[in-house]
């Protein structure tokens, strides 16, 4: 049995790489450090999300998929990530002085918003149904953690639990859906492959091609 390993670029996930080692590295900062160090938390996660949003530039204007073709290179996605990085930026910048004011400046805080930023990266740039599912689930871990940060406050642990279940559930719709539309596409999860598969009359009007449709919408 041959093994056929895909060609790929790490230049084209560059801007997710740099997210998951600046979050890391905060997450080490923050258990091997003095609480006096704990104010560069905000200005880590600064500097990584700059050197996304430079990657990310530095893709502008390819074009074409990549990893097997799981994700798009185009900009599209470019402008996706130029907005996550922006919305992520904003919260960092916002969130210190209300942490403060809690004293909840961790560095965990820092790390789950980019851990976050990145998970929604990845579902803008999938061109696969799982991939979009692993942005997902990324993305919901991190969110999960962060409703429930101050854990001393009854109205954070109920939000987290809620969003947790709520979560779980949603997931559960998602995946059937995905696995139906695999079924009624002849085998297939690659999204412009469904988009070919689908394209006729009969296969988009069966009853599961409907349901995998309505079951994705629920999730």
């Amino acid at each position: 049995m041959n093994l056929t390993i895909p060609s790929f670029s790490l230049c084209s996930i560059g801007p997710w790489l740099t997210l998951t080692v600046a979050a890391i590295f905060i997450l080490l900062l923050d258990a091997l450090s003095s609480k006096g160090r704990k104010a560069f938390f905000p200005q880590l996660a600064l500097l990584g999300l700059a050197v996304a949003a430079v990657q990310t530039f530095f893709l502008w204007g390819k074009t074409g998929t990549d990893f097997a073709r799981m994700i798009y290179l185009d900009n599209y996605t470019n402008f996706f990530y130029f907005i996550l990085i922006l919305g992520s930026a904003l919260t960092v910048l916002l969130s210190r002085p209300y942490l403060e004011e809690y004293g909840k400046n961790l560095g965990e805080y820092y790390a789950l918003v980019l851990f976050a930023t990145m998970g929604m990266m990845l579902m803008a740039s999938s061109a696969h149904l799982i991939m979009i599912f692993l942005g997902l689930e990324i993305m919901s871990i991190a969110v999960y953690v962060l409703a429930g940060l101050f854990r001393e406050d009854l109205r954070s642990n109920e939000a987290a639990l809620k969003y947790l279940v709520l979560g779980a559930f949603s997931s559960a719709f998602l995946l059937y859906g995905m696995a139906m539309l695999y079924g009624a596409s002849g085998g297939t999860l690659y999204l412009s492959d469904l988009a070919v598969k689908l394209a006729d009359k009969a296969a988009l009007g069966s009853p599961l091609t409907l349901l995998g449709i309505g079951l994705l919408i629920v999730g």
